[in-house]
């Protein structure tokens, strides 16, 4: 029985569990250019292990791990197309990494250290700021979505106790290059998960009402500013 197989066979059962060779794959393959695989194989099957507790410990640490040493936040950083599907399906990794890790029922609770924790909030605030590739999707490779794909990591990052008030001033900063940076009209899902996180960030307390307003100003110079180039053009 080949590897794909066993996987899907993995994804519908209620408590499955994952030798090495498996794991590997999966981490391997978490930006398959093909979206049967990435998001229908890999990406579910990661959802369902760390939020159903189908990892060892060790194994959940091991995707982690992987995923800092090798760098794949920023994975051929620069390019387009499929290198940007490794960035943009690490944001989810990392999302169920941070969610299970600070969720005391999971069995991943406490998986990364306090110092680990605020290195990975850095890594995508900074990955917020300088990603320039903001395709939601295409024919070949399907959902990109690394914009709404980050933001989803860093709305559950700002609700932690770690995510401290340096954190929340790097973030405003890099939101403001993000959306110098862009080159499009950000649509509806894509505003509303961007929003999710300063609204996250307000309910959790970690933003004021005084902070939120400022940033609201300058969300909308910035738009006034593009819709008079708009009109211009």
């Amino acid at each position: 029985m080949n590897t794909l197989t066993t996987l899907k066979q993995k994804l519908n059962h209620p408590k499955a569990s994952y030798k090495t060779d498996k794991l590997n794959f999966l981490m391997n393959n978490i930006g398959n250019p093909n979206s049967e695989i990435r998001d229908d194989l890999v990406c579910s099957i990661f959802g369902k292990a760390f939020l159903n507790n189908e990892f060892a410990f060790e194994q959940a640490r091991f995707c982690y791990e992987t995923a800092i040493k090798q760098n794949l936040l920023f994975y051929r950083f620069g390019e387009t197309g499929s290198a940007t599907l490794t960035r943009s399906f690490t944001c989810l990794l990392y999302y169920l990494i941070i969610h299970t890790s600070n969720d005391s029922h999971s069995s991943y609770y406490r998986l990364l250290t306090s110092q680990e924790e605020v290195q990975l909030y850095n890594l995508l605030i900074k990955y917020l700021k300088t990603e320039h590739d903001f395709t939601a999707s295409t024919p070949e490779y399907g959902w990109i979505d690394a914009l709404p794909h980050c933001c989803d990591a860093l709305s559950e990052a700002i609700k932690q106790k770690n995510f401290s008030s340096q954190l929340v001033e790097d973030l405003f900063q890099a939101t403001d290059e993000l959306l110098k940076n862009i080159d499009r009209n950000l649509d509806y899902d894509e505003l509303s998960r961007l929003a999710t996180i300063f609204i996250n960030g307000f309910k959790n307390k970690k933003i004021t009402k005084h902070q939120l307003s400022l940033w609201n100003t300058k969300l909308t110079n910035l738009k006034d500013e593009n819709s008079h180039l708009t009109k211009n053009d």
